[in-house]
């Protein structure tokens, strides 16, 4: 059985013998390297880092673009350094699974050091401190999860850890925000030394959020007067400090058990999972997927690793935001939101058993064809290729397919956006009109049967949380599958509904469809079925 720690350089047939893909390059001397002139540093060294970060920076070594590895950093616990990095010599096997089951396995050595970066892990915290000083470091990159940045609680009110942060100054901060902003004044003190910190969290306007919560600390320090003024002014300074924004896509969920069995049954050892409760597992290995889409607003002062070279889109930031929208509001989200409510009524556990049904296929490619339709064209992106890609292979591989439970959860927060725009965009215009949206009526109708909390078999379901199920179960709650019902006084509160659509559903001219949709769906059991067969048959007949 092969090993993470075995000597790849000296026994690359033991790899080559259980399809393992090895580095041309010296760990060791990448390693030593890297701590005399780091370049790039990650924190949050999780899955989606493991699976994507990991791999552009072993490719740009390959390629001789690149001489230094990454520096991962934690400043959340200790259980992924511990655990799952010094043990296997911070190496990582990055597996990409087919839809047919073929593993593509790469032993990934670029990561040239590990740590969990606190004031009371005094070597980390000093080492860490050494580095963010050095003219060398270039980008600072961050996957930490929208809630990693946040700084307040429901109530608006900041965390204790934050609180005392703010009072206490950088020495000794508590928080993961506050250790950040602290190493950041560190650099500061090295002689305003410039940096890019690049947040690659999937949510819109994620550098804007690191930018928030570092200024938020630092501005509290000068306001405490537990530093030395000009700190705010450095992190402001374009020229100095900079906050890209990015749009990330790439499936990259918790180890999967079944990959876990083929990795033993191929001559793998090293998969024993590290469960972490309120996160994902973790394991030696991760598994991704092939597609991968990173754009990124080219803003670097320090200058940066050559990032295009490996499929990296380098932009600036109105093509950021147009493809983030576009993921958003036409692309990906739609389609995913359309197979989370159907999976759900349908009995599907995921998104990739829902897409193998012919005509949940057929449904997504109309929506998003609906979509793309009036949809601004993209440079950097063919959102036709894209949909086609996402349908066809993406979707349907049962090794990276999220669960229809999961994906269904605040369902109501994203219908103005990933509906609602499209929309929007068909009553702007003078070619089209709303009433075009046969196939997003029907979905948005499916969405009201599907806050019935009644399948298709007309049987309860769990549905997913959701901050707005009561209020809006509320009104379909006394409907009963097979009986005559007010269809309008029912359905008109919510279809009016600005905060959830976006618009009057009504006042756009297609309140009526989906009214008349969401009763044939009501019609009895089986009635969701019947009615997406009959409008996929009339679409393609028109």
């Amino acid at each position: 059985m092969v090993k993470l720690t075995d000597d790849y350089l000296r026994q690359p047939a033991d790899f080559e013998d259980v399809g393992i893909f090895i580095p041309t390059f010296s760990q060791a001397q990448l390693s030593e390297k890297t701590k005399q002139t780091p370049q790039w540093i990650h924190v949050g060294p999780g899955n989606v880092f493991r699976g994507y970060h990991a791999a552009l920076a072993q490719s740009l070594i390959e390629q001789g673009n690149l001489e230094t590895g990454i520096i991962v950093m934690d400043t959340h616990d200790d259980s992924l350094i511990e655990k799952i990095y010094h043990p296997y010599s911070d190496r990582i096997l990055q597996v990409l699974p087919t839809i047919e089951g073929t593993l593509t396995k790469t032993l990934l050595a670029s990561v040239a050091g590990a740590y969990y970066v606190a004031p009371d892990r005094l070597e980390a915290w000093r080492t860490m401190q050494h580095y963010f000083q050095q003219p060398s470091l270039q980008v600072v990159t961050f996957t930490v999860t929208k809630d990693g940045y946040n700084l307040v609680d429901e109530q608006g009110e900041p965390y204790q850890t934050i609180q005392e942060d703010m009072v206490n100054g950088p020495d000794e901060p508590l928080s993961d925000m506050g250790r950040i902003t602290a190493l950041l004044y560190a650099r500061y003190q090295a002689g305003r030394l410039p940096i890019a910190l690049l947040s690659t969290d999937n949510f819109s306007q994620n550098g804007d959020r690191l930018k928030g919560s570092v200024l938020t600390i630092a501005d509290s320090w000068e306001t405490n007067r537990v530093i030395e003024p000009g700190f705010s002014e450095y992190l402001t300074d374009s020229a100095c400090v900079s906050f890209p924004i990015s749009t990330i896509d790439r499936t990259t969920l918790a180890p999967s058990h079944e990959v876990a069995a083929k990795l033993q049954e191929q001559g793998f050892s090293d998969t024993t999972m590290l469960e972490r409760p309120g996160h994902s597992a973790v394991a030696p290995f991760v598994n991704t997927e092939v597609a991968h889409y990173l754009v990124v607003e080219d803003n670097f002062p320090n200058g940066r690793p050559p990032f295009e070279q490996v499929g990296v889109i380098m932009t600036d930031r109105t093509t950021v935001n147009q493809v983030d929208e576009s993921k958003v509001t036409t692309t990906l989200w739609p389609i995913l939101d359309t197979l989370a409510i159907y999976g759900k009524l349908l009995g599907f556990e995921t998104l990739a058993e829902a897409i193998q049904h012919p005509e949940l296929s057929q449904l997504v490619k109309n929506v998003g064809q609906e979509s793309v339709a009036v949809a601004e064209p993209i440079e950097a992106v063919d959102e036709e290729a894209y949909l086609a890609e996402l349908i066809s292979s993406r979707l349907p591989n049962p090794y990276l397919s999220a669960t229809t439970q999961y994906m269904a959860k605040r369902l109501s927060t994203h219908l103005a956006t990933n509906f609602g725009v499209t929309v929007s965009r068909y009553d702007a215009r003078d070619n089209v009109a709303p009433q075009q949206l046969t196939h997003i009526s029907l979905v948005i109708a499916t969405w009201i049967r599907y806050l019935m909390g009644i399948n298709d078999e007309g049987r309860p379901f769990n549905p997913s949380p959701d901050d707005r199920w009561n209020e809006c179960h509320a009104y379909v709650a006394d409907i009963q599958l097979g009986e005559e019902t007010d269809v309008h006084a029912h359905l008109e509160p919510l279809l009016s509904d600005r905060t959830l659509f976006g618009q009057n559903l009504y006042g756009v001219g297609i309140g009526e469809q989906i009214e008349a949709d969401f009763k044939a769906e009501i019609a009895g059991v089986g009635a969701i079925k019947a009615t997406l067969s009959a409008i996929l048959t009339e679409a393609h007949h028109d």
